[in-house]
């Protein structure tokens, strides 16, 4: 039985006949399966590992924020009954937290197919909720219905500007000026962090304005609009607290350095 909380999440009762959906036709996604128990969890990574998918795992809602708070994810399944912090409290800290993973959709695992826990996740913030335990062709359809929605936009797939500019440039010179790029986000990241441009948005702003060129040559999206943001809120002196908007910037950079990495180590190959 699959509850659906809102219109885009198509998620209505599913019918086997429906959900001939072939594999291939999927996007590799990153997945967090949040989960407390062993075989549930087990079982549901592995299916999404055998979709293609990059799948990371938690076994408590206190994981879970940790983990968010420093990757970008495409989906979330959420337990909603765990141990420390439970899936509802888990996923209202994420929606109210401005983190990276705040627009990412969650569904919640229930083995419970009550209203009540359908009025809990929304409130909560979920996008839908799904009732265990999760059948290989129901977790095909959720996932196919929830990348085909037109927001949706994936993290973990290659932009055809850095392929490009490998192409352009040559594999050597391309690899000097990524590495570089990020060297220099990771020096403007501890920069921020050590006060640096406290007293001088001016400075801040043109930092961020450089930086976000250089995202924009690699095909850095999710990198682009945040320096684009911050550069914007610095001119207008709205800044008054760096933290957060740092942290976000951080994880977002990890996430396009691991692709960078991959993306070399495949064409080194």
């Amino acid at each position: 039985l699959n509850l659906p909380l809102k219109q885009v999440a198509k998620t209505d009762v599913v019918e086997p006949k429906a959900l001939d959906i072939p594999i291939e036709n999927f996007k590799k996604i990153n997945v967090l399966v949040v989960e407390d128990s062993t075989t549930n969890r087990e079982v549901l990574c592995d299916m999404l590992e055998g979709m293609g998918h990059n799948v990371s795992s938690a076994t408590n809602g206190l994981e879970t924020l940790d983990l968010a708070k420093k990757q970008i994810f495409d989906i979330i399944f959420m337990d909603i009954n765990m141990p420390i912090i439970g899936g509802i409290e888990a996923t209202h800290k994420i929606r109210s937290g401005g983190g990276l993973n705040s627009k990412t959709y969650i569904a919640g695992l229930t083995a419970h197919g009550s209203d009540e826990f359908g009025v809990e996740a929304k409130e909560a913030g979920m996008d839908f909720y799904i009732t265990k335990p999760i059948r290989l062709a129901a977790l095909r359809k959720i996932i196919s219905d929830v990348i085909s929605d037109s927001s949706f936009e994936t993290i973990g797939e290659l932009s055809p500007v850095l392929m490009e500019l490998f192409e352009t440039l040559g594999r050597e010179k391309a690899l000097g000026v990524g590495w570089v790029f990020f060297e220099e986000l990771e020096q403007f990241i501890k920069q921020c962090d050590q006060d640096f441009f406290r007293k001088d948005n001016n400075a801040l702003a043109e930092a961020a304005h450089k930086l976000k060129g250089a995202s924009a040559m690699f095909g850095q999206d999710l990198l682009e609009k945040q320096l684009a943001q911050l550069e914007v809120d610095a001119r207008k002196d709205a800044i008054k607290d760096l933290t957060d908007r740092i942290r976000s910037l951080e994880g977002i950079a990890k996430q396009s350095e691991a692709i960078f990495s991959n993306y070399v180590s495949l064409i080194i190959k």
